[in-house]
């Protein structure tokens, strides 16, 4: 798949909420059940832009249950319930993993493959401003738990690359929805991942992206 992330800078005047300015943009489902699909199935989509010195991250969740047992940055959040967004940038062999449970906790690292990963520090991390909000709702008929998490990645994140700007920069990235330790644990992804058994940690199985 192939995603072009929109530059929101000439939609901001001054003292505005990025994320106000991001309402009008494009949901975009991660809805892909390679290993098979949960009854009912959460229901996750995600908003994405920049302004050429942050990424703008938006995840919107329906479940019928949340879990939520950390709360200190590179704990194991992908037993909660979790979203993910893993990239790498143009030309790069390694990657970086940014895991969230519901409250915010991230789990970040970066390297070439699952096991030969570094992870980032706790002062990288608290560089991401986060906004999390839950609540109970109904959809489609099913009482289901709401949450919704709000994220923004200045560039200084990205500690082991050197980037200036994000204006015509590309890279190959993937969102995804887990959650091992849940009553019905489940591993969905944005684009297809082909392999035997859930691993997100496949670049060969990213999408392409395209910062305009």
């Amino acid at each position: 798949m192939e995603l072009k992330i929109p530059n929101i800078s000439a939609s901001m005047n001054g003292e505005v909420d990025l994320f106000e300015v991001m309402k009008s943009l494009e949901d975009n489902p991660i809805d892909r059940f390679s290993w098979g699909k949960v009854d009912p199935a959460p229901m996750v989509c995600f908003k994405i832009a920049h302004n050429n010195k942050t990424i703008l991250l938006q995840y919107d969740i329906w479940e019928t249950e949340t879990l939520a047992r950390y709360s200190n940055h590179n704990a194991p959040v992908c037993k909660d319930s979790c979203v993910e967004f893993f990239i790498a940038f143009e030309g790069e062999q390694n990657y970086y993993n940014f895991e969230f449970n519901c409250l915010g906790t991230c789990h970040a690292a970066w390297g070439s493959d699952r096991n030969n990963r570094q992870l980032l520090k706790s002062t990288i991390i608290n560089q991401i401003q986060e906004h999390t909000k839950m609540q109970r709702a109904i959809k489609n008929g099913l009482p289901l738990i709401n949450w919704q998490l709000s994220l923004q990645f200045p560039l200084n994140v990205f500690s082991f690359d050197d980037i200036d700007g994000l204006i015509g920069k590309k890279a190959t990235a993937n969102f995804y929805k887990c959650g091992d330790d849940l009553c019905q644990p489940h591993f969905i992804t944005w684009n297809p991942v082909k392999a035997e058994k859930p691993d997100f940690h496949l670049k060969s199985h990213f999408g392409r992206i395209e910062f305009l």
